[in-house]
């Protein structure tokens, strides 16, 4: 569950609940086994197996929670970000509008040579 959660996406994160659904699933299946072969209580059972119940049972419904957000979750998630990007970009521009030219605040260049002066030979 927790690599679903690093993966963000809410198709990537439903898939790796479902694995975990899955997981849980064979745990139950594994106290079951455990009741049987008399390594637990009934009453231990019971308890373990309610918890693994209930976690499967919230874990479907999460799943159905990220599913709701269908395909294009992602896509207008990128728009989103995407139009806060322009506007926060635009909103830069606008601000160093009334700013000076940095090319007027260079200072003197004498000393260095030109790009386009080929370099004095030395004979």
């Amino acid at each position: 569950m927790a690599e679903g959660f690093g993966r963000f996406w809410p198709g990537e994160f439903a898939h790796k609940i479902r694995i975990a659904i899955g997981e849980l699933e064979e745990t139950l299946d594994h106290l079951d086994k455990a009741l049987e072969s008399k390594y637990l209580t009934d009453e231990q059972h019971l308890e373990m197996s309610a918890l693994g119940e209930r976690a499967a049972g919230a874990a479907v419904k999460f799943v159905r929670y990220l599913e709701a957000a269908g395909p294009d979750w992602k896509k207008d998630y990128l728009a989103r970000r995407r139009g806060q990007y322009r506007t926060r970009r635009a909103k830069r521009r606008a601000e160093f509008k009334g700013t000076p030219d940095p090319a007027e605040n260079a200072g003197p260049t004498h000393d260095r040579p030109s790009r386009t002066e080929p370099e004095p030979k030395n004979e």
